[in-house]
């Protein structure tokens, strides 16, 4: 069931996915200082998603058929059916709004199709290639969404092929939605307990109530729909304007059709008295409902403030929290700057126990946003605060759902700073991978290792994802004979088989016999060209692996090594299969892999004089591929930041380590990716002998949080003036 009503930000979509989970119980208030931020108290999963759902939404892909272009639009009534496949990807419908109206569109159809549909404002002449105001989101039916129109004309409704083929039914209506005071904010005042209203999803889908609350009260809402009435209730604080845009501070959906959504909601601190929102709606149906609430001050002890904090020790210690009469614990601890406090937490079983960390020096956190959090929904956690600024820190154990018994455990230490890049070299190539496996792979830990060419580039290039599947280096090898050093390493690392990756032309039969002749496996990755070469290498991954249910894949030009190298760290740590295309058309290779091993996200590395627009548009018409995203620069160097940036967005890296190779050739960052992307480090890359602008920009935005850099090669590849500039970049 869809909970989330009107044009609201992601954020709101998810708090309230959130809501329907887990708020049953309690929430709290907490005043935000400013109210364009998020508090994680009581958004939880939406405090980062603050962009708006209606912007940035757009169509990828060709039009085809009658109904797929403005001029064709066939008119919206109510209710329309039609079908989409690969091959037929869009059908446009135009509709008649009124400024004021509230649009609700509901979209339903066959297990085999994934299908969305988007809304446009009047004017548009291509939606694929201007924003949507609105979309409905998830990967299940049925999907809707609800619009309060705010320009009247003609809009359209684009129903847009996401995967799979079949039938679809869109329903919808429009209505006036302004007419009755209590349609929003500020709303009426909230009648004596016991009161009834009714609702209904298309002419009056909200009921809004003004409640005064102030420190220390707690407020109980119970709210029994009709059988015939699916109502959601939800509370907005004072700073919010409307509900259209407002983030819930606490409420209850998701009990259904006739459900009885009920919550509690505290207000902790020493906040004013002022008016809270409550919002009644009707999520599906219509009927009456019924209201009982009450406000009273909550049990004594239940919040802690600073002055209840007890001090935190370094001995794990082990208490209980119930959210009702005891919903946290407040302990202080003295910081220095440049400490790291660690800190654990494990929550009783079914419980949802959060951190939160507040300072310095807070007189009450309840006015206060926390300076550091952990609060996944689940009854673990774990928190790495480094102290930029000496005083006494607070730290909350709050209970967000369940009760029973906690263990924190803390630990301090210095935060890693950085002192220095480090070199990873060898006399060639060769000798370097071999020193970097042995500078970052314990002995006796890897049972495969992953060798490649190191005298060209095409089938190296698709390796990396391969070694991040076995957790292992990759090493490099001459076509007709092995290296010196590289059977003594692949032995201390406690391998007994060998991922050859390239066919008996880069990497020989001699090698592969060698390989034999020391009482290893060989299993040899290859296709008669590069590009069946990297579908091989995608096919083999999936069976290390097993199929996953959604999965990203890089595409990178197969004629030039350098953006294939540099998304090497990401396709090792994430395991995301690396996919080469020709400049100018996408390999049928290439996309007969991405549909069978079920590629949903694929990410081009370059620009469009490396990958062109039209390999894009084809890659986003391969089956069950959902989005392409391009990350590309003016020259390597700046696609290499630029998916750096894009990898630690992602949280596939952090900046913590950063390894730096040679723009100019690719053994050293091919091996280096992998030693970095076993870090969970980003890989950066420089001209020689001058550290390129693009990469020295990257680091003094990251200086702050680098911790260890490494440069993969000798001096030849990467200068001793370019280690000094790094260091220089890093510097304060």
């Amino acid at each position: 069931m869809m909970v989330s009503h009107y044009r609201r930000p992601v954020a709101v979509l998810l708090v309230v996915a959130m809501l329907a989970l887990g708020l049953g119980s309690v929430a709290v208030a907490a005043d935000a200082p400013a109210a364009a931020q998020f508090d994680p108290r009581t958004t939880k999963a939406a405090r980062s998603l603050a962009a708006p759902a209606s912007a940035g939404l757009s169509l990828q892909g060709a039009t085809d058929g009658d109904d797929d272009t403005v001029a064709t639009a066939i008119p919206f009534e109510g209710a329309v059916a039609g079908s989409l496949s690969s091959t037929d990807r869009i059908d446009i419908f135009s509709v008649a709004l009124t400024e004021g109206d509230r649009l609700g569109i509901t979209i339903t159809g066959d297990g085999a199709l994934n299908a969305d549909v988007h809304l446009f404002a009047p004017g548009i002449t291509d939606p694929t290639a201007q924003p949507a105001l609105t979309a409905t989101i998830g990967d299940e039916f049925e999907k809707s969404f609800v619009y309060v129109v705010e320009t009247t004309g003609t809009h359209y409704l684009v129903v847009t092929h996401v995967s799979g083929a079949g039938e679809y039914l869109l329903t919808g209506y429009s209505a006036p939605w302004t007419a009755d005071p209590d349609n929003d904010i500020p709303g009426v005042t909230l009648p004596a307990s016991g009161f009834s209203g009714t609702l209904d999803e298309q002419t009056d889908p909200d009921d809004v109530y003004a409640v005064e609350l102030g420190a220390g009260d707690r407020l109980s809402v119970q709210v029994s729909p009709a059988a015939a009435l699916d109502a959601d209730v939800y509370l907005y604080d004072p700073e919010t304007g409307t509900i259209l845009t407002g983030v819930p501070v606490a409420g209850s959906a998701g009990a259904g059709a006739g459900g009885v959504e009920t919550f509690l909601f505290d207000l902790p601190g020493a906040a004013a008295a002022a008016d809270y929102y409550l919002d009644v709606r009707a999520a599906i149906g219509s009927g009456g409902y019924n209201v009982a609430w009450s406000v009273a001050s909550y049990p004594v002890d239940t919040w802690d403030n600073v002055g209840d904090a007890s001090p935190l020790t370094l001995a794990p210690r082990t208490k209980s929290l119930d959210v009702t009469n005891n919903a946290n614990d407040l302990y202080s601890i003295d910081l220095s700057r440049g400490d790291r406090l660690t800190l654990d937490l494990a929550g009783a079983p079914g419980s949802d126990y959060d951190l939160y960390v507040y300072g310095p020096n807070a007189t009450d956190i309840y006015a206060v946003l926390p300076v550091a959090w952990s609060d996944d929904a689940i009854s673990t956690e774990r928190l790495v605060f480094d102290c930029a600024a000496a005083g006494t820190y607070y730290v909350e154990v709050r209970a967000f759902s369940g009760s029973g018994q906690y263990t924190l455990t803390a630990a301090l230490g210095d935060t890693p700073v950085f002192t220095g890049s480090d070199r990873l070299s060898g006399a060639d190539r060769y000798e370097t991978a071999i020193k970097a496996s042995a500078e970052t792979f314990a002995p006796k830990s890897v049972q495969t290792v992953v060798i490649a060419t190191g005298q060209d580039f095409p089938d190296a290039l698709s390796a990396s994802a391969l070694a991040g599947a076995y957790h292992a280096p990759i090493l490099l090898t001459r076509t007709a004979a092995l290296p010196a050093g590289l059977l003594a390493e692949i032995d201390r690392l406690g391998a007994t088989r060998v991922d050859i990756v390239g066919g008996t032309s880069v990497v020989s039969p001699a090698v592969e016999a060698a390989l034999k002749g020391a009482g290893l496996t060989v299993y040899r990755v290859a296709g008669s060209n590069r590009y069946q070469t990297s579908a091989a290498v995608a096919r083999r991954i999936q069976t290390v692996m097993g199929q996953r249910s959604a999965l990203t894949a890089f595409v990178v030009n197969g004629e030039n090594y350098a953006d294939a190298t540099a998304v090497s760290p990401y396709a090792y740590s994430q395991v995301f299969p690396v996919l080469l295309t020709q400049p100018k058309e996408l390999s049928g290779d290439t996309a007969a892999v991405a549909a069978e091993i079920g590629v949903t996200h694929a990410v081009i590395a370059g620009g469009t004089s490396v990958v062109s627009a039209d390999v894009a548009k084809k890659l986003d018409e391969v089956p069950g591929v959902q989005t392409v995203q391009r990350e590309g620069g003016a020259n390597r160097y700046e696609t290499t930041t630029k998916i750096a940036q894009y990898a630690v967005d992602m949280f596939w890296a952090s900046n913590e380590q950063v390894g730096i190779a040679t723009g100019a050739d690719f053994p050293d960052a091919l091996g280096g990716g992998a030693v970095i992307g076993s870090q969970g480090g980003v890989l950066l890359m420089t001209q020689p002998t001058v550290l390129a602008p693009p990469t020295a920009a990257y680091l003094g935005a990251a200086k702050a949080d680098v911790v260890d850099v490494n440069i993969f090669g000798g001096a030849k590849a990467v200068s001793d003036t370019v280690k000094r500039a790094i260091t220089s970049a890093l510097a304060g």
